[in-house]
């Protein structure tokens, strides 16, 4: 990967933490956690070593490409400078985001529940 395409991904990835685009889910009770990379048309679930965005697949796993794609660096960003809206949810709560993301690429309930959030 050439350090322009690098430096593209890092503004990007930049951008989005800036932005708030990252969410923290732990189980209530648990040691289980998530993080959920919320877009503007899709949300995303990923860890610091994989993302289930399209790009991710494609370009870092079938490809060889790229290492990792600006959702995965905005993860490693928003973690060191402590800029991830953590969330607790019951586990039909988290069951259910899961599911939406899965299976519509986004979750209105998650969407619900960081509006609650943030008011």
């Amino acid at each position: 990967m050439s350090s322009n395409q690098t430096n593209r991904l890092l503004l990007k990835a930049r951008r989005v933490v800036k932005e708030g685009r990252f969410v923290s889910l732990t189980l209530n009770d648990a040691l289980f956690r998530i993080f959920i990379y919320i877009g503007r048309n899709n949300d995303y679930i990923l860890n610091l070593n994989f993302c289930s965005c399209s790009f991710y697949i494609f370009n870092v796993v079938l490809r060889g490409k790229y290492d990792f794609c600006y959702h995965v660096l905005g993860l490693k960003y928003a973690l060191e400078k402590d800029q991830i809206t953590k969330i607790e949810l019951y586990a039909d709560d988290f069951k259910e985001i899961l599911t939406e993301i899965y299976a519509y690429g986004k979750s209105l309930k998650l969407r619900r529940i960081l509006n609650k959030v943030e008011s």
